[in-house]
């Protein structure tokens, strides 16, 4: 997993310098997926100044601003079941968090 954590890192740093808009989808029932009826979203939009993994607490972090507020977003690499390079250049992220409870993130480049 660490050359799978190493990707991961890399095409987040590609990142660094552009405005993306972060979509994250939490799932309640995993084997349903994530259709509204079985989870809840986030989405928000930042310029990403800075990437990075801490080895201390496991976590990939973009760090930024959104409307000249400080932003950041964490991936938490423990819990990294899957991870894309969608075609368009989207990253894609799935963590999961036990039996019933998994976060689906999507990293898309504002273009």
């Amino acid at each position: 997993m660490i050359d799978g954590i190493q990707q991961l890192a890399v095409s987040a740093d590609e990142l660094r310098g552009k405005r993306v808009t972060i979509t994250s989808s939490f799932s309640r029932a995993c084997d349903v997926g994530h259709n509204r009826h079985f989870s809840t979203r986030m989405m928000f939009s930042m310029l990403v100044e800075n990437t990075g993994v801490a080895f201390s607490g496991a976590t990939l972090n973009f760090g930024g601003q959104s409307d000249g507020d400080p932003s950041s977003f964490s991936v938490s690499l423990d819990n990294v079941v899957a991870f894309n390079v969608a075609p368009n250049g989207d990253l894609e992220i799935t963590e999961h968090y036990g039996n019933n409870f998994e976060r689906l993130t999507t990293v898309s480049q504002v273009k």
